[in-house]
């Protein structure tokens, strides 16, 4: 015969058991997800002469495959821009993160997986390329990467 009060008592170890190991999830993959969301080694590339607009590169994310270089990419604004077309009800903004592939073989240029910021906080995000490769304009911000990372 089985006792009522053993039932009760593994009821109650399985019931810890199971909230410890949901805390424990949470938790991990708290501190998981932390590290790949924020690039944590920008480095200057450009800046307007008043200030008003910086880009960086993350050097950790910086890689050159064959012809190609990849790398993210921030704008930052020293004042927050609205999201779509002067829509306010979009939002705003004031850093902008791609991905930037460079083809240093045939001087193209690709910016993919955009994210808005407002200061830290994440408030749009558009996944994949908005477009295939463009060649890259003369005298534009892609260029001088080109020319800073391609030769």
């Amino acid at each position: 015969m089985i006792s009522c009060r053993g039932v009760i008592n593994n009821f109650i170890k399985s019931f810890d058991l199971v909230k410890s190991l949901l805390t424990l999830m949470v938790v991990s993959s708290t501190f998981l997800a932390v590290p790949t969301a924020m690039a944590v080694n920008w480095s200057m590339l450009n800046a307007t002469s008043d200030g008003s607009v910086k880009m960086f590169y993350d050097k950790d994310s910086f890689r050159k495959v064959n012809n190609e270089i990849q790398y993210w990419l921030k704008v930052s604004y020293s004042k927050p821009r609205q999201l779509v077309n002067g829509d306010s009800s979009r939002g705003t903004y004031n850093n902008v993160m791609y991905f930037v592939s460079l083809d240093c073989r045939n001087r193209l240029v690709k910016f993919s997986d955009m994210n808005f910021y407002l200061d830290s906080q994440k408030i749009h995000a558009e996944i994949g390329s908005k477009s295939g490769y463009q060649n890259i304009q003369p005298g534009s911000a892609p260029e001088s990467d080109f020319v800073r990372f391609c030769k």
